[in-house]
């Protein structure tokens, strides 16, 4: 009985274990006009996920739809540092930003590129 309790624990743990990761993070990237002072759709901009500040390891990394909304599917549970950046008639916006994935979540990061 002591044999199938323990096995039983086991075949339970292994199966929680392997259950699929749903982390996700998503958003969506502006930026404001250096000259009009606007806020527009950051389409194109390049998005990447790091575990470092350094931006020396990068996890995902992405480009920006036509409306600015982006997406990393599946995330590991932790810290990460978010670096986006775009150039418009020869300026740079870029922002770096930090995010906390937390277990089976879906988490909603809006950046403003200056």
């Amino acid at each position: 009985m002591k044999k199938t309790v323990i096995l039983l624990t086991l075949i339970i743990a292994v199966i929680t274990g392997c259950r699929r990761n749903d982390n996700q993070l998503s958003g969506k990237l502006t930026y404001k006009g250096a000259i009009t002072g606007i806020e527009y759709k950051a389409n194109g901009a390049y998005i990447g996920l790091y575990i470092d500040s350094d931006l020396d390891f990068l996890v995902y990394s992405t480009f920006a739809d036509s409306d600015g909304n982006y997406s990393f599917y599946p995330v590991d549970k932790g810290d990460y540092y978010v670096y986006s950046s775009i150039t418009i008639a020869g300026i740079l916006y870029e922002k770096l930003s930090t995010v906390s994935i937390k277990a089976n979540s879906t988490l909603n990061k809006n950046l403003l590129l200056e």
